[in-house]
């Protein structure tokens, strides 16, 4: 196989996990709104058998639903070993070659262990690995393999955390570990997407250096704070979810008919006693009506932000750059986002609505995100001075290098 080829399938294997990822993004909200987390109360196994062996006859109700999460869940760390494997592979050479090859393999072995305080270790060993990772990505030389092994640590982090929600559920922290599960998820998607975008052809030969330097470096700043504004909305839309109080408000423009609602303690004992929710949700509490009230505050300091930066990005590039189409197409989603946001909520949090709600939001994140690493790498274009000899011995696919 020739490089050219390598590289088409390595692009095509990073296409497919921000795929399968923004998929299982998906499956958790669906087990989160049908607040069936619970469904399956043991892990690693399911009801006590191994999880790869438990018979579809069983599946039924909230137990397909968690449980198809988690086999989706399995799927995604298996691509992302694949990935790490596979960068690693090609951009080392010698005995730390096959050092790291063995090292993710044994652990892809160990997985098979099936007990918590494996997983435990093992998420710790990871947490590790992914600091030193994130460290030494930082050089430019052969940052896609650092890069492979962050994503292959990081979702056995992940696992661990939905792992331990399950757990610690009957201690009242399961809730807690939902939210942090919920957001990695969404750190994970932009990592898998950056790899899909720096690993593709368009990313090694585009023409970069179409923006001035004062130009890309107010736009990526403006797009790092509204990337991070909509993370804060995605950590508000995510603590809801989990709380099962998602219709803290339950109507729309006015909240309890005031545009502010009242939060003292008859006014909540008035609205736990005429919500129309499902039987099952929990009863809400000021804080959760507060924080509530913030996330659609924050929905429409998104859509302001999202709208500021398309215009910056129109005035700052010419007619047919790929920012502009980008910023269109990002307009358009939050204008998509907000909608499923109102729809969310007038449809009593329909099942396919939230659903859809919570994946656009995933999209949407990762759109800005892209953009930033775009408007980066037209600074580094236009100040690169490397010899064309170092960029040939550096790993396809660097952030840096072509």
């Amino acid at each position: 196989m020739n490089r050219s080829t390598e590289n088409v399938w390595l692009h095509a294997l990073a296409c497919a996990l921000a795929v399968a990822t923004l998929f299982l993004v998906a499956l958790g909200a669906i087990v989160t709104t049908k607040a069936v987390g619970m469904a399956v109360p043991d892990w690693p196994t399911t009801y006590g058998e191994h999880m790869f062996l438990f018979p579809p006859s069983k599946w039924m109700a909230g137990i397909f639903d968690e449980h198809s999460h988690r086999l989706w869940a399995s799927l995604v760390g298996l691509l992302a070993a694949v990935f790490a494997i596979w960068t690693w592979a090609r951009c080392t050479t010698g005995k730390s070659r096959w050092l790291g090859i063995a090292a993710m393999i044994t652990t892809l072995g160990l997985m098979g262990v099936r007990t918590p305080a494996m997983f435990v270790v093992m998420a710790f060993l990871a947490l590790l690995v992914l600091i030193y990772a994130g460290l030494r990505a930082v050089d430019a030389t052969n940052r896609l393999r650092w890069l492979g092994v962050i994503t292959f640590a990081a979702v056995i982090i992940q696992g661990v955390l939905g792992g331990l929600r399950v757990l610690l559920d009957e201690h009242g922290w399961g809730g807690e570990f939902g939210i942090f599960h919920a957001i990695l998820a969404q750190l994970f998607f932009l990592l898998v997407c950056s790899l899909g975008l720096i690993t593709s052809k368009w990313w090694r030969q585009a023409d970069f250096s179409t923006l001035s330097p004062q130009a890309a470096t107010a736009l990526r700043r403006l797009l790092v704070a509204t990337s991070f504004l909509i993370l804060l909305q995605l950590l508000l839309g995510a603590t809801m979810r989990h709380q099962h109080a998602g219709l803290a408000v339950p109507d729309f423009p006015l909240a309890y008919g005031k545009v502010w609602p009242a939060t003292d303690a008859a006014s909540i004992a008035a609205y736990n006693a005429q919500r129309l929710e499902a039987a099952g949700e929990n009863a809400i509490t000021a804080p959760q009506i507060i924080i509530h009230m913030l996330h659609r505050i924050t929905a429409c300091a998104v859509l302001a932000a999202i709208i500021g930066c398309a215009v910056q990005v129109w005035r700052h590039t010419t007619k047919g750059a790929v920012l502009r189409k980008i910023s269109a197409v990002w307009v358009l989603m939050v204008l998509v986002q907000v909608t499923l946001g109102i729809l969310t909520i007038l449809s009593q949090r329909k099942v396919d609505v939230t659903t859809a709600h919570v994946a656009v939001g995933a999209l949407t994140f990762m759109t800005g995100w892209l953009q930033v690493l775009i408007s980066s790498r037209s600074l580094v274009r236009t100040a690169e001075t490397v010899p064309e000899t170092a960029r040939i011995v550096s790993c396809p696919g660097s952030l840096t290098h072509a």
